[in-house]
């Protein structure tokens, strides 16, 4: 139930305009009340690490330059209350670490609740109603939503490398994720996707014998290539409707936008 409660931590706030809702926070802080419980009577307490001390001289400095140096003291506790939740997180995870059936139940859980989230995004991005040709998923925002879908993609490529089970369910979920994130043209989502994968790679290199690597290799070339010709496939869907309905016309709200180059055009209000 913990490795639920954790993946749900991450969803719900997500799902709610990506945490942007009046009822994220509530939301959020009840299941980490949840998950502190759970997690109490899950293993024994152990010593905080030193990177737990670190964080912690982080959070009196945080605490500290907010009460004496904010000039606008209620948007500033608004900022600073999501990384207190984070850091309690953390803490919890320090003193009561997981165990492996625990972590398999919250990356399932995790990636389910993403793929469900993608979905939602595309039915939203697919849209005629949706005036813009960068994704931006239930963000509303092309940069957030890629930043969240760039986390999200190496926790399903080790799902796919890893789980024995349901290999073929989480390289289809891995291919949502990456087309999704290529809908954004965030050029900061493709910049972190990049290091992640680099970064992902280098540890099947280091962790795995040479056949094992070029096999998870080729793997995760598979799922780029097959994801990137989903995100063409969808992004020409997208401009065929717009111009089958008229709305290339210098009034419509996306004229002139050129997102593969960054432009935004007259969609600039939407972003």
């Amino acid at each position: 139930m913990i490795g639920g409660i954790l993946g749900l931590l991450i969803l719900i706030p997500v799902s709610l305009y990506g945490g942007k809702h009046e009822v994220a926070m509530p939301a959020a802080m009840g299941l980490i009340i949840l998950f502190t419980l759970f997690a109490r009577r899950q293993a024994a307490a152990k010593k905080l690490t030193p990177a737990g001390w670190l964080l912690i001289l982080f959070l009196f400095w945080l605490i500290l330059s907010t009460s004496l140096f904010s000039s606008r003291l209620y948007a500033s506790v608004v900022a600073v209350i999501p990384i207190l939740a984070g850091a309690l997180i953390f803490f919890v995870l320090q003193i009561f670490p997981l165990n492996q059936k625990v972590r398999r139940i919250f990356i399932h859980t995790l990636l389910a609740g993403t793929a469900t989230i993608v979905l939602i995004g595309l039915s939203i991005y697919l849209s005629l109603r949706f005036p813009s040709l960068r994704m931006g998923g239930v963000f509303h925002q092309h940069n957030a939503w890629a930043g969240f879908l760039a986390a999200m993609l190496p926790i399903a490529f080790y799902a796919v490398l890893w789980q024995k089970k349901g290999r073929w369910l989480w390289g289809t979920v891995a291919v949502l994720i990456l087309s999704s994130l290529i809908l954004t043209f965030s050029r900061g989502g493709f910049i972190a996707t990049a290091a992640a994968i680099i970064i992902f790679l280098f540890f099947l290199w280091r962790r795995s014998d040479r056949r094992v690597f070029i096999k998870n290799a080729l793997t995760t070339i598979a799922i780029l290539i097959t994801g990137s010709l989903l995100a063409y496939g969808l992004y020409s869907i997208k401009t065929v409707n717009f111009s089958t309905v008229g709305l290339t016309a210098p009034a419509s709200p996306y004229a002139g936008e050129r997102p593969e180059v960054g432009e935004t055009g007259a969609n600039a209000r939407y972003e």
